[in-house]
């Protein structure tokens, strides 16, 4: 079982993750919709997979928390999201996977199982 923070702003999208990976086995730890909160979380929990959109409420899109999460605590993984063109987004030097709306489940259950 691997434990998981959704950062996901639209919540029906975000509660649709959540059913997919708990039905097969793994914890949801927490979902928010911008980055503050996802560094907040990510650092107080230390999730083993962060699935984090791309395009979120805040100040800063995922990229950026990802980053400040990853300066924090180096042990979750990142997952990427995004339903736009990947080349239009500048990624981090660091380990992560990046996953295209729609999300395949399977795809996603293969990241998490390995």
């Amino acid at each position: 079982m691997k434990n998981l923070l959704i950062v996901e702003d639209e919540t029906i999208i975000a509660l649709e993750y959540r059913l997919m990976v708990e039905k097969n086995g793994h914890h949801v730890i927490k979902i928010v919709n911008n980055g503050k909160d996802a560094i907040i979380q990510a650092v107080e929990y230390i999730p083993d997979f962060i699935l984090m959109d791309i395009n979120i409420k805040g100040n800063m899109n995922g990229i950026e928390a990802a980053k400040e999460i990853f300066n924090k605590e180096k042990k979750s993984k990142i997952i990427f999201i995004t339903a736009y063109d990947i080349n239009s987004f500048d990624f981090p030097e660091f380990n992560h996977y990046l996953l295209t709306k729609p999300i395949k489940q399977n795809i996603l259950l293969d990241i998490l199982n390995n």
